[in-house]
């Protein structure tokens, strides 16, 4: 008879993106008290990293961050890590490639596409794995759930990076401050996120020419290293946060830049599933448009609260 070994008491939150959705999962289990927005500013909106840039260290990165959590950081996990996690009762966040995940059709057609979901559950004897993906995004943009089991043989070649997590000494709540939205905003600029972004925009007049193995790899390269889902969802948070202080102006502005980066996130993600090449040019002529619209606006917001 197969042995089930699961986190008691685990709930699953949804929200913002799939990485904050299994820290928001992670940090209620633990007992923390977690506003959505404070925790999505904390783990780097604006991330726009370098081509170069390795998916396993930038998400250990992302998680070092939060300092009142302990993790234990796998890149090539054997079967006893998480057998041994859950053991101890420490949740697991996986990041991974999401054409192994047989849940979701849109997943498996698009090598390359990453993603997080929680591992809190394990069957030893067959070495199945208890997921939940609180995140999923179909081909049309809706977000779906899924919580199943998984044989560990059929994700283990996927897998970027396998992170345990165990509370650390000290209860650090995750509280919302109005700082935090100006620090985040400075970092847009201080760590060349705009920068990227206007590189992003030069390099899509040129990737039409590819084969179309290499434009749907671009496109996806686009897409995760420029962060545009997570950069969308930043100013949806900042949208809600100026709607209480009823700034109309503040919330007309950010809803053009929502409308701007939603399209182009939508186009990128159909035109790299269905290669598509003649579509990027709808992309080109949004694009530099909306990076002077969101540039122009997070600096007046910088200027006003000096």
């Amino acid at each position: 008879m197969n042995e089930t070994i699961k986190l008691n008491d685990f709930q699953l939150i949804s929200n913002g993106d799939c990485i904050n959705s299994c820290l928001h999962s992670v940090f209620d289990y633990f007992g923390y008290r977690c506003d959505d927005f404070a925790l999505f500013l904390q783990s780097n909106p604006f991330s726009a990293y370098n081509q170069n840039d390795e998916p396993d260290e930038i998400f250990i990165d992302l998680l070092n961050q939060f300092k009142m959590i302990n993790t234990w950081h796998e890149k090539k996990p054997a079967y006893e890590f998480f057998l041994t996690s859950i053991k101890g009762n420490y949740p697991i966040i996986v990041f991974l490639d999401t054409s192994c995940l047989f849940y979701d059709s849109v997943y498996q057609k698009n090598t390359g596409r990453r993603h997080c979901i929680i591992v809190h559950g394990v069957i030893p004897e067959t070495q199945e794995l208890l997921i939940s993906d609180t995140h999923i995004r179909t081909d049309n943009s809706e977000i779906c759930k899924f919580t199943g089991y998984i044989k560990f043989t059929d994700i283990k070649n996927c897998i970027y990076v396998s992170t345990a997590l165990s509370p650390g000494n000290n209860i650090d709540d995750i509280i919302f401050d109005q700082n935090l939205v100006i620090k985040a905003l400075k970092n847009s600029f201080n760590n060349g996120f705009f920068t990227s972004l206007r590189a992003f925009y030069e390099e899509l007049n040129l990737i039409g020419e590819l084969s179309c193995e290499e434009f749907e790899k671009k496109c996806v390269d686009y897409y995760y290293h420029i962060s545009v889902a997570r950069y969308i969802q930043f100013n949806y948070y900042l949208k809600d946060y100026y709607a209480t202080t009823q700034l109309n102006l503040e919330i007309t502005l950010l809803d053009q830049i929502i409308d701007s980066w939603e399209i182009i996130k939508h186009l990128l993600i159909k035109i790299s599933i269905r290669k598509n090449k003649m579509q990027i040019i709808k992309v080109v002529e949004k694009i530099n448009q909306s990076i002077d619209l969101s540039e122009n606006f997070y600096y007046r917001i910088i200027e006003k609260n000096k």
